[in-house]
């Protein structure tokens, strides 16, 4: 495959690249503040999945010291004020009003005697912290926090339908908390609904050309520039890519959004994609999301569709800029695969869960923020061949397609010290006295949120 550009002429002479330190995220869970450690992935009792974000997911301490019980801006950026050169660049296109609903089931594992019979197990908490993705915002996409809510049941009975805003995690991610406490049973459901607002992008790529590096990020995007357990910029692989692709010279010595444009075209080229990352049970339900190491993908240049979302944000991270995944719910997916999985059918069955990336960029003037949608996903299903630079690129920045996909998460797994079982789910919880040995699954239904009062919804997916 040819290059997306000659490297000539687009790096001059290289200038040192400044670092930001990785920081401390403190949490808040079961009523005690904790600082969380750097938790890699691994499997406990029943696949149980650990990913922690503290030492690497980073937040600054600033937004770290507002992850209270609180309704506030989940980026704890001051307003934006003036005219920005940030202005005019992303416009909104068709807007839909969808209402997701996500259906996190969790059920005690049943363990079977020598003689195959089923042996009872139950869950016995003392306590138990539950959370879920609650983001204001995405560059597609806008939440109703008013509307926002969700329900904790266990066995089948109401616990905790009073959900608690946690916000200044990393990249703007706000997460809603519920609770329970002294319950002896056999299965846990979240039931979280979320009416959100989306929109198709519209992008002047070649205007922001003309966006240049700011001296200063602001907090959001500074934490959005720091490795984490999934998306590990610091990892050598994608190091020695960034290094290899840029021959070694300054990647802030053009253009923010030129670099992206071009680092997107390097990750296209790279990746084969092989699958769509999809976990499901034999009963071919749902588990999660599946993702191999960042370095394997950098390694052997093959992944799902997934696993080249996070790479390209690990390149992005690596090369100074600010990055985050995008997961959403694609409605036009047939209704019959909501729920189930089809094995063996390729990357274009099963669940309709799309991720892409944003990239930031700052006015630091204005203290104004532009997140940029690049779905390299989409990219690399439309052609085999990078386009040229010097043209506008389908799919970065511009996307016809966003108002039709619910954005919903910027992590595959929540940003702090909690648990998911067999696959990444974007939700996770905290138990005490351990972690039980359980199975989840995971649900979504889509339907277009009515206009006005005594208006039917439409268009169920």
């Amino acid at each position: 495959m040819r290059r997306p550009a000659a490297l000539s002429g687009l790096w001059p002479e290289p200038r040192r690249v400044g670092r930001v330190e990785p920081q401390g995220l403190l949490t808040e869970m079961e009523g005690k503040t904790m600082r969380t450690a750097t938790i890699g992935l691994r499997c406990v009792r029943a696949l149980a999945v650990l990913a922690a974000a503290g030492a690497m997911a980073l937040a600054t301490p600033e937004a770290g010291a507002q992850n209270r019980r609180n309704r506030g801006n989940s980026g704890n950026q001051p307003a934006a004020t003036g005219a920005s050169v940030l202005d005019g660049l992303m416009k909104r296109g068709r807007e839909r009003d969808w209402t997701l609903t996500v259906t996190i089931q969790v059920n005690s594992v049943k363990n079977r005697d020598g003689n195959g019979m089923p042996i009872p197990e139950t869950m016995n908490l003392r306590t138990a912290a539950v959370v879920f993705p609650a983001i204001e915002s995405f560059a597609s996409g806008v939440l109703d926090s008013e509307r926002y809510k969700g329900e904790l049941r266990f066995n089948e009975k109401v616990v905790d339908d009073s959900h608690e805003f946690l916000s200044g995690y990393q990249g703007g991610t706000r997460l809603a908390r519920w609770t329970m406490t002294e319950q002896v049973g056999k299965d846990m459901t979240l039931v979280v609904t979320l009416p959100v607002t989306t929109w198709e992008t519209i992008f002047d790529e070649n205007a922001a050309m003309a966006v240049p590096w700011p001296a200063n990020w602001s907090d959001r995007a500074s934490s959005a520039l720091q490795p984490d357990t999934i998306v590990n910029s610091n990892d050598p692989a994608v190091q020695a890519l960034v290094k290899r692709w840029t021959e070694g010279k300054d990647p802030k010595s053009i253009p923010p959004v030129r670099l992206a444009k071009f680092l997107a075209g390097k990750v296209m080229e790279h990746v084969q994609l092989s699958g769509n990352g999809l976990v499901a049970a034999d009963n071919g339900l749902l588990m999660g999301v599946g993702l191999q190491s960042v370095e394997e993908t950098a390694t052997s240049g093959r992944g799902s569709e997934h696993d080249m979302v996070v790479l390209l944000a690990a390149v992005y991270r690596a090369a100074g800029l600010p990055a985050r995944t995008v997961i959403g719910y694609d409605v036009t997916g047939k209704k019959e695969k909501d729920n189930f999985l089809d094995k063996g059918r390729g990357s274009g069955s099963g669940m309709q869960l799309r991720g892409w990336v944003e990239f930031c960029l700052y006015d630091e003037g204005t203290k104004k923020e532009l997140w940029v949608p690049v779905d390299i996903v989409r990219m690399r299903g439309s052609s085999n061949r990078v386009p040229p630079l010097n043209r506008p690129w389908k799919y970065f920045g511009t996307h016809d397609e966003l108002e039709n996909v619910i954005p919903f998460a910027l992590q595959y797994h929540p940003p702090t010290t909690v648990v998911a079982h067999g696959a990444y789910a974007f939700w996770g919880w905290l138990t005490t006295p351990e972690i039980p040995n359980v199975t989840q699954f995971v649900r979504f239904n889509a339907i277009t949120t009515p206009k006005r009062a005594g208006d039917r919804p439409r268009d169920q997916r």
